[in-house]
């Protein structure tokens, strides 16, 4: 017996609201959407896709931008599941469906502007991918790190940031499995297994 599959979809959506016609057309399973600048402002049936349960996390400071969300079909049995690390944007859910064994969904995103959290966006990020690493699970999101090849990772490293987070990656024996240029001349957007 073969084991099911997910199609799964991720964008950097840089505002979801002027694109929602377009993504109301999509069907994967998954949708993980960074960048969404969602915020208090729009309600939850602004950005409800029919057949779809979803999860959302805005910016928590007053800063245009960021936010995740994350979509998945219903009957998949999405739950939100709430994680320890304080990274500030990221959202989580656990699919308890057959052939699965309770797969963990995520999406994050790590902003490039320092400024805009006080605390070590970089380690924070790096608690998150440890704390989450030892289940079942698919983590998208635009990480911003510009410096990595993922074509040939073992390049990259030394005592950068970009460094610690491909140890971080490493230590967890994840796949990283976007292979392509998303943004210019880096791979910022990623998906890990």
């Amino acid at each position: 017996m073969s084991k099911p599959y997910l199609m799964c979809m991720y964008t950097n959506a840089c505002s979801l609201i002027n694109k929602f016609i377009v993504l109301e057309a999509m069907v994967p399973d998954v949708i993980g959407i960074t960048e969404s600048w969602t915020h208090d402002g729009i309600n939850d049936s602004e950005i409800a896709l029919k057949g779809y349960d979803f999860f959302r996390c805005d910016r928590q400071v007053d800063n245009k931008g960021g936010g995740v969300l994350l979509y998945v079909k219903h009957g998949l049995g999405a739950v939100q599941v709430n994680v320890n690390t304080d990274f500030p944007e990221h959202v989580w859910c656990r699919l308890k469906i057959k052939g699965f064994d309770s797969l963990l969904l995520g999406v994050c995103y790590r902003t490039p502007t320092e400024r805009i959290y006080s605390n070590n966006l970089h380690e924070k990020l790096r608690e998150l991918v440890y704390e989450v690493a030892e289940q079942n699970l698919i983590l998208m999101g635009d990480f911003n790190y510009r410096n990595i090849d993922w074509k040939h990772p073992c390049n990259n490293g030394g005592g950068t940031e970009e460094g610690k987070f491909l140890d971080c990656v490493e230590d967890c024996m994840l796949t990283q499995h976007v292979r392509c240029l998303t943004n210019q001349q880096s791979t910022l957007d990623l998906v890990f297994t």
